[in-house]
């Protein structure tokens, strides 16, 4: 198993980026009761602070913020991670590996983690967030921006 070496603030503000293993899905924003109430369970189980989240088709993008004395956030989203996927079949080209260790293939193993020292660079990531490829375009496609919205 491999050792992460990820910054660890109890009570800290994380930035996070979870993808599916297949980029080009759309499977977050089909099934996205399934994801709330997944997202709902890891909540309740393993509390924490939604200050931001954006979900999009095939990629999701949180700010957290865990409760003083709790550095854990890789438990809550491996908890998320599960119960989402749990009734979903699995994905079709998973490798041999991914079967092995009896995944669905559905995530991309590992996720993007950036913890926060300073509020004012948590607004100053969500303003470059937004302003980048998330956003409604002008003139885009009906399905584009809804996608976009999403």
């Amino acid at each position: 198993m491999s050792g992460y070496r990820r910054v660890k603030i109890e009570g800290g503000i994380s930035f996070f980026t979870l993808a599916l293993a297949d980029r080009g899905d759309d499977l977050l924003v089909r099934h996205i009761e399934r994801l709330r109430s997944a997202y709902a369970s890891a909540k309740r189980r393993l509390p924490f602070t939604t200050v931001a989240i954006c979900i999009l088709p095939d990629h999701i993008h949180a700010l957290w913020q865990l409760p003083d004395g709790d550095a854990d956030y890789a438990s809550r989203w491996s908890w998320f991670k599960s119960a989402f996927s749990r009734g979903l079949a699995p994905a079709p080209t998973r490798s041999a590996s991914k079967i092995a260790k009896r995944e669905k293939g559905i995530w991309q193993r590992r996720y993007w983690e950036h913890t926060l020292r300073l509020l004012r660079f948590a607004a100053m990531l969500l303003l470059r967030w937004f302003s980048m490829d998330h956003r409604v375009k002008p003139g885009g496609d009906e399905e584009e921006n809804t996608r976009a919205r999403t």
